[in-house]
């Protein structure tokens, strides 16, 4: 029998994207808001990193809809959310915080000009990493 006390549970999910004639696929995403982040990353910042990171800096600026995804900022966090969800309301969604989407934003641009074969994203007890494989 395991004590509750002895074991600490840690939640974890990775996202692999695999370099394909110029362009990241995945082949599975192990949760609803990982896939919701890696639409994010592949279909809007991709496109335009510093537009991005312009309006998540202003303040003035609380909700916006990419090509497929609802981006609503309260207070200091982001809540990212697939726009085509089958779900009501939108369904679910990934917080993040501002500083940490930022941080996120600048290590994808930073992937992206050395192109490694493989990108692995990683969300552990709520910090998001990346790192590039060759």
């Amino acid at each position: 029998m395991l004590s509750r006390k002895s074991k600490k549970f840690i939640m974890q999910d990775q996202v692999k994207l695999f370099l394909r004639d110029d362009d990241y696929y995945s082949d599975k995403i192990s949760s609803y808001e990982m896939f919701i982040l890696v639409n994010f990353l592949l279909s809007e910042v991709s496109l335009a990193s510093s537009s991005w990171k312009n309006w998540i800096l202003d303040p003035s600026q609380d909700l916006t809809l990419g090509n497929i995804t609802e981006v609503d900022k309260e207070g200091d966090h982001i809540f990212l959310r697939d726009l085509f969800s089958e779900e009501p309301e939108g369904g679910p969604y990934l917080k993040i915080s501002i500083k940490e989407l930022l941080n996120i934003i600048d290590s994808w641009d930073q992937l992206l000009k050395t192109k490694p074969k493989e990108i692995l994203i990683t969300r552990e007890n709520g910090t998001i990493t990346m790192e590039g494989k060759d």
